[in-house]
């Protein structure tokens, strides 16, 4: 295989700039000799890293695919009472199959698209949704899959919680979906052994763990600083929630805490979804002090927080999936020297050890985290000097090692068959995005 031959097609169902992992796997792709691209279902605001080109999942010809984005905006606002009603079980079995209808429906328009996808000599999904979507031309090119699990999505929800929609035709549906991409692909890795043993005893196949650790080589510094973007004193104390809202998150709690503490506190949360996510405490007393709309590409995150005083992993161990989280945020807020308030999660706790990087939460509650923001705020930086310690050893370095392992396991193991034909492919679908 030639140099020029060396293809890798990353696949993800976010934004590529959203996510950080699909970027450091494409760049450590790019750097053993890849032609690194990124194919997204929801298109990046700008390009995510130099030398990675990125493609819209579907699209046909619009860069954004924007055209369709109102109507569908518009559908969903009109008909959401009818879908909430349905799910929920009131229209009984009549009005559920319906709706699993339009579940497939859905599932198939957005996901096994296959009309831009190039021939590649890897293939790498960041979700199992996408696995249809290169399985076959993966065959034809005896081209390797590797699916990168970046949660345990059979239990992101406890049963309990779920509509009688959810629980008898959702969730088996979308199980059905990851059983053939666990058991169809060549490679299979995750965020955490723990995450790895809840996949293993799902779907009876271990995936390889490679963590959230931050690659410092990805570092972008941005115009403004965070405490510059929300208009603080140094005077101000900041503390920083990093990734994109979730519903397993103790953000009442935080809020509880902070409406306790003074004036000049405020809490800012670098991700998606916080506007809607915190909508409902809208009226909370301490809603003027917390800072939302701070979206950033994954390259500024680290830069961008750095002049916060420090940051926190505000999951809940609600769920098995939560209860083996190992965030990216948690790995950024280490890598910018901050130190960190956490749950005391086995993966995290894992993970630090006995370093001195912060403070541990056994429950979260107002009580427990502001007694834990009011210590942060009277100790001094220096009691907790292991920040850089742990970030290191946890690197994307070391990881990338592992993958770049991975990588040459699976592709010595299948003779990747390339056409002329291919490359012509290849090259005519490039000259028309």
């Amino acid at each position: 295989m030639t140099g020029r031959d060396k293809i890798a097609v990353s696949l993800t169902p976010v934004a590529a700039t959203s996510d950080s992992r699909t970027i450091r796997v494409a760049e450590s792709l790019a750097r053993a000799g890849y032609r690194s691209l990124i194919w997204e279902s929801v298109a990046s605001f700008e390009d995510p890293c130099v030398g990675l080109k990125c493609a819209l999942i579907g699209a046909t010809g619009e860069t954004a695919g924007a055209a369709a984005l109102p109507r569908s905006i518009r559908t969903a606002g009109r008909i959401a009472p009818l879908l909430t009603s349905a799910r929920q079980g009131r229209f009984g079995f009549p009005g559920e199959l319906a709706l699993y209808a339009a579940l497939r429906f859905e599932y198939r328009r957005r996901y096994e698209v296959r009309s831009r996808i190039p021939p590649a000599s890897i293939y790498y999904v960041h979700s199992y949704e996408l696995y249809r979507a290169v399985a076959g031309l993966a065959a034809s090119l005896s081209a390797p899959v590797i699916y990168d699990a970046h949660d345990f999505y059979q239990g992101i929800r406890r049963q309990d919680e779920l509509p009688s929609f959810d629980r008898r035709w959702m969730m088996p549906f979308f199980r059905r979906r990851e059983a053939e991409c666990v058991a169809g692909c060549d490679g299979l890795v995750t965020v955490s052994e723990g995450t790895a043993d809840l996949i293993e005893a799902e779907f009876g196949r271990r995936p390889m763990v490679l963590r959230n650790a931050h690659d410092p080589r990805l570092d972008k510094t941005p115009a403004l600083s965070l405490r510059q973007t929300v208009g603080l004193s140094e005077d101000d104390r900041l503390f920083v929630v990093v990734g994109n809202y979730k519903s397993g998150m103790a953000a009442r709690e935080l809020l509880d805490a902070l409406a306790g503490s003074p004036q000049h506190w405020h809490v800012a949360f670098v991700g998606h979804g916080y506007e809607d996510g915190l909508a409902r405490f809208a009226d909370h007393p301490a809603r003027g002090r917390v800072h939302v709309g701070l979206g950033r590409p994954s390259r500024e995150v680290v830069p961008f927080i750095r002049d916060a005083d420090a940051g926190l992993v505000i999951y809940k161990s609600h769920s098995e999936n939560y209860r083996e989280a190992l965030p990216n945020g948690f790995f950024q807020v280490l890598a910018a020297g901050l130190p960190i308030i956490y749950p005391a999660l086995p993966q995290l706790v894992a993970t630090i050890g006995e370093a001195r990087v912060g403070l541990s939460i056994e429950a979260f509650t107002a009580a427990s985290m502001a007694a834990a923001l009011n210590t942060i705020v009277d100790t001094p930086r220096a009691a907790y000097p292991d920040t850089a310690k742990i970030s290191s050893k946890f690197s994307w370095l070391h990881d990338e090692q592992r993958l770049m392992a991975l990588v040459g396991e699976i592709t010595a193991a299948r003779k990747v068959r390339w056409e002329d034909t291919g490359m012509k492919t290849l090259a005519g679908q490039e000259a028309e995005s």
